[in-house]
Formats: structure tokens, sequence, C-alpha cells
């Protein structure tokens, strides 16, 4: 599939830079242009063509070189610009030539990749605007499990009149901080999340993109500790956490408020359990049943025993191993399995980066499932290949037993472009 996808690539650059080659030598003589200038420019074109169809991958296989910031993020720019910029200036041009076919054809040679470069253009600028500006999904959901206690001094879960209790969940998934979402970016998602007031934030993976670098140089821990969230800052691993090595992000992540949850589970004391999944990228993860053996009774658990992994409880509090997680909940150490309760008896939250099997994680009856990683094909066409692969690529379902929420991300991989799908970011008012 990759060296399909390669092959593609390269010959939509070919196409691209013939039938540019050709727009410009017909262009140039209208102009009046000296022979040097015309060589001159067709020079220039051929390096803007072949250096950005380039600098991707070199910035890709550079990531852990010591390369310049400036150098290493400016070549990943350019060469995630240019992939969508091949897409949709390949479809134009194609379109430019079967008019061709059927009309006059002589100003449809001459000015046809000017056409084509102005359509193109306009999409990306469009693309360009939906993308900053993320949609906020908001969804009521009430759990069918009846009134749950936890205690009484509990982080958050306000009781309605009814006495269930309320919690307030904001969502996302995929920031993929680094080069593309930088740090005045961040600022702005954390700015934003911070006025939906949410009792709990969760983060479904992908909150690195491809190296931890970039994120440290722009000391991007200052903006993740503005998070504020009275339950909590929880979140699993994605793929390209471990794209950018797993054990820098989590040392990473201990300057910061997030908990990383890798096949672990924490009785939350506001009455729910959030089970976080470690991704497909560890081929030894747990099955979902053996992560839901770790969900025991409600009402958390008010001592880490040995072995446990203390969570922090919000406002950048720790509790180190060994001392009283002072109703912080707790997180099992990977592998871990044991059950204190029945998996029934307490609402259960899953964070799986990568929605698949839906259909069998609801048979296991998950009240909320929150997954991301699709980005819903970031831009059309790729939008319909995506939502053909997976049971669900984007938004929010009620299948038979679960809710599940798939995120199209809050930004996205590579390029800065979302066309004909959105950001977003989701508050989730749960009454269970």
């Amino acid at each position: 599939m990759f060296l399909g996808m390669l092959g593609a690539y390269l010959l939509g650059n070919v196409y691209i830079f013939i039938r540019g080659w050709q727009g410009i030598s017909a262009l140039l003589p209208l102009f009046h242009c000296s022979k040097g200038i015309s060589v001159g420019v067709k020079i220039l074109f051929t390096l803007v063509v072949w250096g950005s169809a380039a600098s991707l991958f070199i910035a890709l296989f550079s990531r852990d070189a010591a390369l310049p910031a400036w150098l290493q993020g400016g070549m990943y720019n350019i060469g995630s610009i240019w992939l969508v910029f091949i897409l949709y200036m390949v479809l134009a041009l194609l379109a430019v030539d079967i008019l061709r076919i059927f009309i006059w054809h002589q100003p449809l040679r001459e000015f046809g990749f000017v056409a084509a470069f102005a359509f193109t253009y306009g999409v990306l600028l469009y693309g360009y605007i939906n993308y900053r500006n993320p949609k906020v999904e908001e969804v009521d959901i009430a759990l069918g499990c009846g009134e749950v206690s936890g205690d009484d001094g509990n982080l958050s879960g306000r009781e309605d009149l009814s006495g269930r209790k309320k919690l307030r969940i904001v969502a996302i998934s995929d920031l993929h901080l680094g080069f593309a979402t930088q740090k005045k970016h961040l600022q702005r998602y954390v700015e934003k999340i911070n006025s939906l007031s949410p009792d709990i934030i969760l983060i479904a993976g992908d909150l690195i993109d491809n190296s931890i670098k970039p994120v440290e140089q722009q000391r991007m821990q200052e903006e993740l500790g503005m998070l504020r969230a009275p339950g909590g800052i929880y979140m699993v691993p994605g793929n390209h956490e471990y794209i950018s090595g797993i054990a820098d992000v989590e040392a990473f992540l201990q300057k910061t408020p997030v908990v990383l949850l890798r096949d672990s589970v924490v009785m939350h004391p506001c009455g729910i359990a959030i089970a976080g999944r470690d991704d497909r990228s560890n081929r030894g993860r747990l099955s979902v049943e053996e992560l839901l053996g770790k969900v025991a009774v409600a009402g958390g658990v008010d001592e880490v025993g040995e072995g446990d992994v203390a969570v922090k409880a919000g406002e950048g509090d720790v509790a180190d191993e060994g001392d009283v997680a002072v109703k912080a909940g707790r997180v099992a150490e990977t592998g871990e399995v044991g059950q204190s309760g029945e998996a029934d008896d307490i609402p259960v939250i899953l964070l799986d980066h990568q929605p698949y099997e839906i259909a069998h994680k609801d048979s296991l009856g998950i009240a909320l499932q929150f997954s991301g990683h699709t980005h819903r094909g970031q831009v059309w066409p790729m939008s319909i290949l995506v939502d053909r692969m997976y049971e669900q690529s984007h938004g929010w379902r009620k299948w038979n037993n679960s809710h599940v929420i798939v995120s199209s991300g809050l930004s996205l991989w590579g390029p800065p472009f979302r066309i004909g799908t959105d950001s977003d970011m989701w508050v989730i008012n749960l009454t269970f």
C-alpha cells in the first residue's frame, strides 16, 4: 500500500511538472521575456516542484537529526502543504485537460495551468481557515445504569434533583504537537478548552506528532500545565506517541498534569471508571476483556498498594508511588489483571485511540467509548475512503449498549487543511 501511494505521489508530481512546463513555455512569449529570463523561470520552477516534493520526506527521516528547528520545521510544513496541493492540482489539471478535448483548446493551453493553480489556491485557503476554526460538538448522554454513589468529597460529579450524577467532560484527540501545531496554536486550544469549564478532560492519543524534540524546544508543557479540570486530565497513547518514542513521551508528560493510561484503569471518585487502552502499536497490549478485568467497585481507592502507580489529582498535584492517593483514583501497572468487583457495577469510559472492533466492545457493555485517529481522512476525497475503512469513522453514535464518539481530531497530521471534514472537540454532558 505504501509503495502504491508513493508511486501515485511521484506520478502526480511528474504530471504537474510536465503541465507546468508546458504552461510556462506557452505564457513566457506573451510577456516578451528574454531567453535568459525564460531559462531562469524554468530552473526556478523545477527547483520549487522537486524541492517541495522531497522536503516532507527529508524532514521525516531527519526528525531526530541535529538540524536547526527552523530548517526542519520549514521542510515539514512545505512538504505537508505540497501533499494536498498535489492532490487538488492534479484534479484541477485533469478537469482542464478533459475540457480541452471538447472545446477550443488554445486559451486552455496558455492559461489552463494558471486557472488550475488559482482554483487550488482557493480550495486550500478555505481548507486552512476551516482547520483553524474547530467545531465544538456537544452531546448529552444519560446512562441507564441507575444511581451510582461516590465519595462525599469527590473531585467532580454534581447531582441533579433526582440524585443522579452529572459530569461535564471535554474530550479531544490528535493534537499532533510539533512543527505544524506549535505552542501558539496550543495556547488557543487550551484557552478554548478551559472556557468550556470541564470537570474532566480526556485525550484519545496522538498528543505528539512525529518527534518530541520540537515540543520540548517550545516548552509546550507550560501550556499543557494551564489546562484546568478539577477531576483530572487523562490520556492514552496513540500511534504517534510510539513514532515519537513512547519513553520520551512518558518523560515529557511527567512535567504536565496529564495522566497517561497504558492498559490501566482509574477508579474515579465521582463514580466512574476510566479505562485507558494502550495503542495497537504495542502488540502485547491487553485485550479489552483483560482491561475490563481491572475495573473495581465504584468509590475509588484510598491507598496505593505495592505495584500500583498513583495518579495526579488535577491542578498538577502528584501522589507519589507508595503514598496515599488522596481521592486521586488509581492507575494499575500495565499487565496487572485483577478484579475487586463486577464491571457492571460502575459506568466504564473506554479510551482507545484507534476505533477498531467497536461492535465487539459494544457487546461487553462499555458505557462510553472515545477514540480518534481517523481524522476522517482530513480532506476530500480521502474522507470517502476512511468512511469505508472503519465501522464508525467520526461523530457520535449510540450502539446497542455503548455510546461511541470518534473525534475527527482537534488538529491534524501534516497538511494544515480541512476540506470536506472538520476539526472538533467534544463536550459530553454525562448523566449517570
